[in-house]
């Protein structure tokens, strides 16, 4: 039996399998896909001043304020290393934080959160911040399958907390 000349055209053109349309859709889908998971890590911030670091190392709030600080100790064994992480502070975004460094704001007395993020995953917490006072926090590091996990862990030991801070080097945020 000889085929038709429509099948014949069908099996030229590849019209009747279907087989070519899922394959031409591929490249499009992958660059769909690629787009969605691509992170963009923050630019990292730049060492403040000496004289500014100095500042935050006397733990004296100026007057009518409290201090944040948040600070990334220097790690040597982890995949995120020379990754900046992102800090925001009541929404706002403060720069990348790199090993070694920590981040000092003088907020006025009231509810703040902040959050740290990396690729892998994102951390925040919340202070009820007064005048005069200080909290401290550090950054923790995990890394499992390859991929990094990030925390904040609230230094509850004041002596401990300006240990920690006087081990780091000032970063220049966004804003302070």
């Amino acid at each position: 039996m000889s085929a038709s000349r429509s099948d014949q055209r069908e099996a030229v053109s590849g019209k009747g399998s279907g087989m070519h349309r899922p394959l031409l859709l591929l490249p499009v889908v992958l660059v769909v896909l690629a787009g969605c998971v691509t992170y963009t890590p923050p630019a990292p911030s730049p060492f403040a001043p000496a004289a500014s670091d100095a500042q935050g190392k006397q733990f004296t709030p100026p007057q009518g304020k409290g201090y944040l600080y948040i600070s990334r100790p220097d790690e040597f064994r982890l995949l995120g290393k020379a990754t900046p992480y992102g800090i925001t502070v009541d929404g706002k975004d403060a720069g990348g934080i790199m090993p070694g460094m920590y981040f000092c704001f003088a907020l006025d007395p009231g509810h703040h959160t902040f959050s740290v993020s990396c690729q892998d995953s994102a951390d925040s917490a919340g202070i009820q911040l007064q005048a005069g006072k200080s909290w401290y926090y550090q950054i923790s590091t995990d890394e499992k399958d390859n991929r990094v996990k990030v925390s904040l862990g609230w230094v509850i030991l004041e002596p401990m907390g300006k240990m920690m801070i006087n081990n780091t080097k000032r970063g220049q945020a966004a804003f302070e």
